[in-house]
């Protein structure tokens, strides 16, 4: 099943990069787009593609 959301740690893998280094953009504004669900941060699949095709 594919689910249009992403967490931390599965973007993290795909970018091969730390969820430190996720949790430090978040906390200075950088990166990507993201939401929080419930008590959970998560990525929409479709602003990591994008973000990918900007060539971030």
């Amino acid at each position: 099943m594919d689910y249009p959301v992403m967490s931390g740690w599965q973007v993290a893998h795909r970018w091969k990069i730390s969820t430190k280094t996720l949790r430090r953009w978040r906390a200075s504004g950088e990166g990507l787009r993201w939401h929080k669900l419930f008590n959970l941060v998560r990525y929409h699949k479709a602003d990591v593609l994008e973000f990918e095709r900007r060539g971030a």
